[in-house]
């Protein structure tokens, strides 16, 4: 489970995300081989979710942070209605879609 602060320092979130990394490295043979589910309020409103393309503007380190985890560990973000006025903040990030 993850919570990002809203406005959190980049830093902070990369270090979060890389010791979650660690996490599913040292529990898994293979990431695409083990059920991998990440959830949480992640407070990045401005991520395309349709196309996972973080904005261009302005740029921000912590939405390339979390494409790159995502890409890195094969997964999805499959909730696809706002949770928070128009944005999507709480996610549920796994790789297995078959099994939702």
């Amino acid at each position: 489970v993850v919570y990002r602060p809203p406005d959190s320092p980049d830093c902070d979130f990369s270090s979060c995300i890389e010791k979650l990394q660690q996490f599913i490295c040292d529990h898994s043979k293979d990431e695409r081989e083990t059920d991998v589910y990440v959830l949480g309020d992640f407070n990045l409103p401005h991520f395309n979710w349709e196309e996972c393309k973080p904005p261009t503007s302005p740029p921000n380190a912590a939405y390339y942070t979390l494409m790159n985890f995502i890409a890195c560990n094969f997964l999805t973000q499959v909730i696809s209605k706002p949770t928070r006025g128009n944005h999507i903040l709480d996610l549920v990030l796994i790789n297995r879609v078959q099994d939702v």
